[in-house]
């Protein structure tokens, strides 16, 4: 029995400290093509955040009081917002360190979803 990504569970915020203690890292991505990926410092405020801006069709890359958005094609799969937002936060003027953590935790996040799809359908 085959399920659509449209009756996958979406995968539920979640956070968790990173080896240098310093951010935390709180992401939400459903098979729709929502997606959340939040960098906290140690006292939970955003320091980066990559995201769909569902209300206005953008993607876009938050860093402090500075904002990056591309209008986003609704026909888009999830691969194809990821992409966007994977090229966006490499276009923003960002700390590489920051960059190199928000690109892992999409990168991760959406490795997790892909496994749970497939095993579903499995």
């Amino acid at each position: 029995m085959s399920m659509s990504c449209a009756e996958a569970e979406p995968q539920w915020p979640r956070r968790r400290k990173e080896a240098n203690m310093a951010h935390y890292i709180s992401s939400f991505i459903s098979p729709l093509g929502m997606i959340l990926i939040e960098i906290l410092d140690g006292e939970n405020n955003p320091v980066l955040t990559l995201t769909t801006e569902v209300m206005t069709g953008h993607v876009a890359v938050y860093h402090g009081d500075r904002i990056w958005r591309v209008k986003a094609d609704p026909n888009w799969s999830l691969g194809d917002t990821a992409l966007a937002l994977f090229d966006l936060a490499h276009e923003a003027d960002l700390p590489d360190d920051l960059r190199t953590l928000g690109l892992a935790a999409l990168q991760n996040s959406l490795t997790k979803l892909c496994a749970r799809l497939a095993s579903a359908t499995a």
